[in-house]
């Protein structure tokens, strides 16, 4: 909650208080860092924090490098061009946003465009029209992990994983990533990192994986990247 000051430029003294209150909503910062795989099968799921926010504010998602929110078209590359929210349970300050499943799975960046309740021609509905999603909200990477070449029992096999889109990746370049082979046990493994019943959060690496050592337990893995790349 804000009030305002107001100066005439009639000396640097003349600052008068203006007794009207607004209140600032949406989501909290234009810098938040969301992560979805790019897959036909798992949906893409982004938590939006913010002050009042609520399940109609809705969030679309626009190129990172020609992109613009409020002015570029909805993003088509996900199965929703405007998101479903849902409400998290006895919080009412976070959303979950499903932008469905990727149309093409390719790893790519984007922008997370943000409708806090907005109508830019005051007709129809709110958040129905690109120009409503007008408040950036932060990056959207979406990563993929493939193979080089086809795995062979025993033999040793290099995995690419992908950060977004080339030169504008969101994964770190240093030697401090890690990554873990787990069993598709069930579908919990593609739950999104905030669900506290995320798969990938507790399972042990697979015993089918040999070599090179890398996991001692659940989170403690070892195994460096051996080439780190914008490309």
């Amino acid at each position: 909650e804000f009030e305002t000051c107001y100066l005439d430029g009639v000396g640097v003294g003349n600052w008068r208080h203006i007794p009207a209150k607004f209140v600032v909503q949406g989501s909290y910062s234009n810098a938040q860092v969301f992560w979805c795989v790019a897959s036909h099968v798992v949906q893409c799921q982004l938590m939006i924090i913010g002050l009042g926010v609520k399940t109609s504010w809705l969030v679309t998602s626009v190129d990172y490098l020609g992109g613009t929110c409020g002015v570029s078209s909805l993003g088509n590359d996900f199965v929703h061009n405007r998101s479903v929210g849902a409400a998290v349970a006895a919080n009412q300050s976070r959303i979950i946003h499903s932008l469905g499943t990727k149309q093409v799975a390719v790893a790519k960046t984007y922008k997370v465009c943000y409708c806090p309740g907005y109508n830019d021609d005051n007709i129809g509905y709110t958040c129905g029209e690109s120009e409503d999603f007008v408040q950036l909200a932060g990056v959207l990477y979406t990563t993929k992990a493939t193979p080089k070449h086809t795995p062979y029992p025993l033999l040793m096999f290099d995995l690419r994983l992908e950060c977004g889109s080339s030169g504008a990746g969101g994964c770190p370049m240093s030697s401090s990533m890690r990554l873990k082979i787990v069993d598709q046990a069930s579908n919990n493994n593609n739950l999104p990192f905030f669900d506290s019943s995320s798969g990938c959060r507790s399972a042990p690496e697979t015993s089918n994986y040999f070599l090179p050592l890398n996991c001692a337990g659940v989170t403690s893995c070892a195994l460096e990247p051996t080439l780190v790349s914008t490309d």
